[in-house]
């Protein structure tokens, strides 16, 4: 008996209709704050990897340059109009900024908050417990990601 034919992208496109549904109803996607901590050479490479996966399924990511401490960081989710945020950094500055900015975040009402990377066991239950819903990075199922992210941004 032949396997059933069966494409790659079917669980993406699948995510990305329901992007699409969202935007015929409302006029717009699910969005997604990247709240990029720290200099430039400290977010970009995080912030790539996060924006290509969330927009791979639909989710339009907004860079957003946040202050330390997650100052500024509710406004940006506000104006964006999303409960969805993604901190954005090296492991060097999480160490430091992550905790504050997802306890910030949570205070705010955040749906979710993602971090972009792979946390230490320890670096992982601290962050949990100061707000972060999810981790995006090498490795990551990124139809789980998309489907947890699209049910909470409304799609």
């Amino acid at each position: 008996t032949a396997l059933p034919s069966r494409r790659l992208a079917e669980g993406y496109e699948r995510l990305r209709d329901r992007s699409d549904a969202l935007q015929g109803r409302e006029g717009r996607r699910p969005r997604i704050v990247l709240a990029q901590l720290g200099p430039v050479a400290a977010h970009t490479a995080r912030s790539t990897f996060a924006r290509n996966a969330f927009e791979a399924v639909g989710i339009e990511a907004l860079p957003v340059l946040a202050a330390p401490g997650g100052d500024g960081l509710a406004a940006a989710l506000r104006e964006a109009g999303t409960g969805l945020v993604c901190l954005c950094s090296s492991d060097e500055i999480y160490a430091g900024e992550a905790e504050p900015a997802a306890r910030a975040l949570a205070a705010a009402g955040a749906a979710r908050i993602y971090l972009a990377g792979r946390p230490s066991p320890d670096d992982e239950a601290r962050w949990r417990a100061a707000g972060v819903t999810g981790f995006v990075g090498v490795g990551s199922d990124l139809l789980v990601l998309g489907e947890d992210a699209l049910a909470a941004g409304g799609a």
